[in-house]
């Protein structure tokens, strides 16, 4: 992809001026990450706002793109799918611009939505409390029950495309404590179906879904086990035994195996048979139509006893290279919160590090490997907050690859 922009670089979209914001762990390189689609970069304005600008690579450039979003546009005051709230670059609205950027055509600007993604929960395997894997776990169930209820889909549900704003410094309450982001192949009522369909992600796909997801129906099973994955992260056994980037591993989809049996009898233990019998329903599932619905999960989930905002009011996310993490709250009883310890603290900045740097190097070099990382890849998450990524740890290809991440 030619867009390679620099720090501070000035966007003109609309009536505002928009610039490419430093990536946090290394000043100087631009905060971007790649995805399986294109890039995300983060963006700020005059006014100090934040956006993100998903800029495809040539083959997902499609003009598709605009009705596509205008369509979405229609479903971003759901909770969970801010991200559906975009504006497509075109020749008719942006002529100047793309005239400048070429490969600007077709991109998204949207919300930049600050937290971590589900992966890095998993990746750190530092248990949640009870009433935030409570409380996260109801606020996905209430958006995929929404959701369902108007026949709508993601239609890839998975640790990189779950973002966690609840988790972030700067939640206060108001919005929605999850949200999903990546949701150019959502399936909903009008909607076309587009020519390369998901089957899933690694650690999340039914291993009976052939030809790619596609339905109404299409997120129950990965739905089924993100929602297993955050209430079971209230118990610090089932932390430790996270496969990595997802809780199982992929070869252990629906197998009787020592990950299945101990996150069930923890579901049964913490949250009830219901939530246990409705996880085990799921897995032991022919098809995605055998899975339970989200009303279903809802139903069998405790009320939270604390609105979201009382519920994440301490929580902090892993400081950016070069400041201090923010955390002088009590430790509350039962498993710890999810805090960074000096340690952590030290080991989140060295991978933010790294991962900038790889960036770079790939601005710098181009095409790099990427062609071997794709064959290699199984997963397609969003972009934005670098984590480690075990793809790029099993083939030392050197190559960027897209860690979890904010923006849609």
């Amino acid at each position: 992809m030619a867009f390679q922009p620099k720090v501070k670089e000035q966007l003109r979209i609309g009536k505002k001026n928009w610039y490419i914001a430093e990536h946090p762990a290394a000043p100087g390189i631009p905060y971007g990450q790649e995805g399986r689609a294109g890039v995300v970069f983060q963006l700020v304005n005059d006014h100090g706002e934040q956006s993100a600008l998903k800029v495809f690579r040539a083959r997902f450039r499609l003009p598709s793109l605009v009705a596509l979003s205008e369509k979405l546009e229609t479903l971003a005051n759901l909770p969970g799918l801010e991200a559906c709230r975009r504006i497509v670059l075109t020749l008719s609205q942006h002529r100047e611009l793309l005239e400048q950027y070429p490969d600007l055509t077709y991109a998204v600007l949207m919300p930049w939505i600050d937290g971590p993604t589900w992966q890095e929960i998993v990746l750190d395997k530092r248990p949640l409390t009870k009433d935030r894997a409570l409380a996260l776990s109801c606020a996905l169930a209430q958006s995929l029950t929404t959701m369902e209820e108007r026949g709508i889909a993601h239609g890839d549900l998975s640790g990189p495309n779950i973002i966690l704003p609840g988790l972030s410094a700067k939640y206060t309450g108001g919005t929605n404590p999850v949200s999903l982001v990546d949701v150019e192949q959502m399936y909903a009522p009008g909607l076309e179906k587009p020519a390369s369909l998901s089957s899933g992600s690694a650690g999340y796909a039914h291993p009976q879904v052939a030809g790619g997801l596609w339905g109404s129906e299409a997120d129950r099973f990965a739905g089924a086990v993100l929602l297993a994955e955050m209430l079971g992260w209230r118990d610090p056994q089932v932390c430790e035994v996270a496969w990595g980037e997802s809780y199982f591993d992929p070869k252990e989809m629906q197998q009787d195996c020592p990950r299945y049996r101990l996150l069930t009898e923890s579901l049964r233990r913490h949250w009830g048979d219901g939530a246990a019998s409705l996880f085990e329903r799921a897995w032991q599932s022919q098809d995605l139509i055998e899975c339970p619905t989200f009303g279903e999960w809802l139903l069998a989930l405790p009320a939270p006893e604390q609105p979201a905002s009382a519920v994440f009011a301490a929580a902090r996310t892993v400081a950016p290279m070069g400041t201090t993490p923010a955390s002088s709250a009590p430790a509350e009883s039962g498993p710890l919160q999810w805090l960074p310890s000096a340690r952590d603290s030290f080991e989140a900045t060295f991978l933010q590090a790294l991962e900038a740097y790889r960036y770079k190097e790939w601005a710098r070099r181009g095409n790099c490997c990427r062609s071997l990382c794709r064959k290699r890849r199984t997963t397609q998450p969003a972009v934005i907050a670098p984590a480690t990524c075990s793809q790029r740890r099993k083939s030392n290809c050197g190559g960027v690859h897209s860690p979890p991440g904010l923006g849609g």
